[in-house]
């Protein structure tokens, strides 16, 4: 294994990968290289065109996150965000599908709410259950990567079997954190200690590198139209800013900083008792207090307490994921389409650091 094949790794928690090999071209995430579609198990949910409990659109976005998405949806048909469902936000840098539920009750019948450029939002048909975690079995991924020499589709596919075989750390990804100003988890670490002082400091002032250079200007000038969250926080009431800001972004924050735990968690694992013990290994979030052991030196590192563990969400992830339905595609001499599934919960962008390791860019749209 080699250790933080890419910078952003230093901030994520994110250190081991499992070979130096990589692709030599660099592969920008950008809605024009990088799509993700839901899959969701409608048999099961037994879709229909004409009735049923809960009504399910269907979201086309390309360059923006899902919570904006969700704010769009819940002003087009005059309802809180609250009494929308999904299972899960898909990255803002991509094309992606997901799928909305609400409760047939409250919506208007309309079948095509939204066509634009960047978002499509339609009626696809009614299920009688409100939908669960099960029913959602994975997601699509696809990638486009240019000027792709042949000893790079050589590489491709030898990371690939690696993968299919040894499985990856399931470390949460970059977008879980952020790929320009990579803090939610700082944010969400502020937000545990109820210290609203350092949560301000780092929303509203600390400038990062990879931000874009007319962001950081506004942010330096205390100018902070068009950025959303940090707007809304500054026009919030001092006693109502911060419950708002979290309310908004739906625990998001503090799950963040959880993430950051469980990706320390994976390399203190692999460092003691090796990858493969990671490879058997079911291993609890930090929320799992009955399970504290686990993190036992995170938390006296990070200076946590039981209780401030008690916050965070409790469940059960495996130590290391695999890529399924591997297909690629020459498009011509130096195009190449790569498109794998995942199961719920792994993160796509992990699988791309392992391909390109630090020529893995991002751009910002």
């Amino acid at each position: 294994m080699i250790t933080y094949p890419h910078p952003l790794d230093y901030a994520t928690g994110q250190k081991y990968a499992l070979t130096p090999l990589k692709l030599s071209a660099a592969f920008e995430i950008s809605p024009e290289s990088f799509y993700v579609e839901e899959l969701v198990d409608f048999s099961k949910l037994a879709l229909n065109k004409k009735r049923g409990n809960y009504a399910v659109l269907r979201v086309w976005k390309k360059g923006i996150d899902t919570l904006k998405a969700l704010r769009i949806v819940s002003k087009l048909l005059d309802i809180p965000e609250s009494n929308i469902l999904l299972f899960g936000l898909k990255d803002k840098y991509a094309q992606s599908i997901s799928y909305f539920f609400i409760k047939t009750t409250l919506f208007s019948g309309r079948e095509s709410l939204l066509d634009s450029n960047n978002i499509k939002i339609e009626l696809v048909g009614f299920v009688k259950s409100k939908p669960k975690r099960s029913y959602h079995v994975g997601n699509k991924f696809g990638i486009r990567i240019e000027d792709c020499k042949p000893d790079d589709l050589h590489n491709l596919k030898a990371i690939i079997s690696l993968i299919s075989t040894m499985g990856l750390p399931a470390y949460y990804g970059y977008q879980r954190f952020g790929y320009f100003r990579y803090n939610s988890h700082i944010l969400g670490k502020s937000a545990l200690l109820g210290r609203e002082d350092s949560f301000a400091e780092a929303l509203l002032r600390e400038i990062y590198p990879l931000e874009p250079r007319g962001a950081a200007i506004k942010r330096l000038r205390g100018d902070f139209t068009e950025l959303w969250y940090e707007d809304l926080y500054i026009k919030a009431s001092l006693s109502s800013a911060f419950k708002k800001l979290m309310k908004m972004t739906r625990g998001l924050l503090i799950d963040s900083y959880a993430s950051y735990l469980f990706n320390l968690l994976i390399n203190e694992i692999i460092e003691k008792e090796g990858f493969d013990k990671l490879r058997t290994s079911n291993l609890p979030m930090p929320g799992c207090t009955e399970k504290i052991y686990y993190y036992e030196d995170i938390v006296l590192r990070e200076g946590l307490t039981t209780d401030l563990l008690a916050k965070m969400p409790c469940f059960y992830r495996a130590g290391v994921f695999y890529t399924y339905e591997n297909t690629i595609r020459k498009l011509d001499d130096k195009t190449v389409i790569y498109e794998f599934t995942l199961k719920p919960g792994m993160f796509a962008t992990v699988v791309l650091r392992e391909l390109f390791k630090e020529n893995l860019v991002f751009k910002e749209t």
